[in-house]
């Protein structure tokens, strides 16, 4: 098996030759024997990091390059480096020119997978960058409220002591101060040097302590775990991993609302599907959720339940086509208007995508509960009837028996009654 300092040079000779490359111009480049070559080859792709081309093609690529546009070359032809500690941070965290913000998402997650390429199977990726982009995107966010207090008291510092006394001020409250208090909160994590698994890991059970609602959502990684003596992700790769991540302002004019779910929508379709696992088990396509939510017209204040909600994008949709069409009623939209949030609820029975779908659609009203529908139905326990919910929506994967307990068919009348199948029809609305 070849040693890790091998696979690294055959990842890195990779990216610097573009994704897919000629095996034969690849080897020539690395200066390899075709003997050593093959066994580096055959091991990333058993690891699905790496994909020989189809057909007859003689090409191999890293998994997902195919979709996203290759990082700029710089000048003398070579690519930017992956660590760029010695950048300076932005005052108040706001960033800097530094920070380049036209990269798409697609784009900067890329670079974030590829900084830890090697380190684990790709389908694992999604394990370490999203906890690192949610919390990213809780520094901003607390960020820019530390900003609006500060407008008013005067100085960030103020800021941080008034929200350490009452936490109600800003939606998450962060135990994280930098020395400066002018430079962002990021740079507490961004910045460690020493022992940076632990630090991180420290970071994020600290965070998650403070707001019980980010409580196995954020701090569900070990990022100094070691599997037989030896670490899952050294320091070296999550320093650069890190760094990757710092790239990109998450604040709340910088991007959209739902920026974790479409990062994890992004991980799912590159990575999870290359491991023979289907993106459709994790989340419902966009396209598919778009037509979903807006053939219910949901109304604001409605109840939406999801019995098979995955990470909660279907859910999300649904309040999203509720605000487009309660802003666009009159004929032009209101961006000022008020209106009533949706209430979603759902189930799901994997423990990595309920979190997710907590993270979602934290900030609503709802609750999403973990167990297996097919068994165990937490909504019975709450309401006598499933159809209390005024809109029920599910896009479960067709092909998902569950033969080890009860299901739906067997389940008591008062759940599931074939006499309210009109009434749902005429409240969903019936395809023309």
């Amino acid at each position: 098996m070849p040693d890790q300092e091998l696979l690294d040079d055959f990842l890195e000779a990779l990216e610097q030759s573009g994704s897919p490359v000629k095996n034969p111009v690849l080897r020539q480049r690395l200066g390899w024997d075709e003997a050593t070559y093959e066994a580096a080859k055959a091991e990333l792709v058993g690891r699905r990091i790496v994909v020989r081309g189809r057909g007859r093609s003689d090409s191999v690529s890293l998994v997902g390059a195919e979709a996203v546009e290759q990082p700029a070359q710089a000048a003398n032809g070579s690519r930017p480096s992956g660590n760029g500690r010695g950048r300076p941070a932005g005052r108040n965290g706001k960033g800097t020119a530094a920070e380049p913000k036209d990269k798409s998402l697609e784009a900067w997650i890329w670079d974030a997978a590829c900084s830890i390429r090697g380190a684990k199977d790709a389908a694992k990726y999604k394990d370490y960058i999203l906890p690192l982009i949610f919390t990213k995107r809780l520094c901003d966010v607390f960020d820019d409220e530390l900003n609006c207090i500060a407008d008013q008291v005067g100085s960030r510092a103020k800021a941080f002591q008034l929200v350490a006394l009452d936490h109600k001020l800003v939606r998450f409250y962060l135990p994280l101060k930098p020395e400066d208090p002018e430079q962002p909160v990021w740079s507490v994590i961004r910045q460690l040097a020493d022992k940076i698994g632990e630090g991180v890991t420290s970071q994020l059970r600290a965070i998650a302590r403070e707001n019980p609602r980010l409580q196995g959502i954020i701090d569900r990684v070990d990022f100094n775990a070691t599997t037989h003596g030896q670490r899952d992700l050294d320091d070296d790769r999550l320093s650069n991993l890190i760094e990757a991540i710092s790239n990109k302002r998450l604040g709340l004019k910088d991007v959209e609302a739902d920026i974790i779910g479409k990062s994890y929508e992004y991980l799912i379709r590159k990575f999870a599907e290359g491991s023979g696992q289907s993106a459709g088990e994790f989340y419902t396509p966009p396209e598919a959720g778009e037509i979903i939510s807006k053939v219910l017209q949901p109304e604001p204040g409605m109840e939406i339940y999801d019995p098979c909600c995955g990470s909660g994008g279907l859910l999300v949709k649904c309040e999203v086509a509720m605000e487009e069409r309660a802003r666009g009623e009159n004929g032009a939209d209101d961006a000022t208007k008020t209106v009533a949030p949706l209430k979603l609820y759902g189930q799901e029975y994997v423990p990595e995508t309920w979190a997710m779908a907590k993270v979602l659609i934290n900030g609503t009203e709802g609750v999403i509960e973990i167990a297996s529908t097919n068994k165990h139905s937490r909504f019975c326990k709450l309401r006598s009837r499933i159809d209390a919910f005024e809109h029920d929506i599910d896009d479960s994967m067709w092909n998902q028996g569950d033969s080890s307990g009860p299901t739906t068919k067997q389940m008591p009348i008062s759940v599931f009654d074939i006499n309210d199948l009109e009434t749902h029809l005429s409240t969903f609305g019936q395809p023309r």
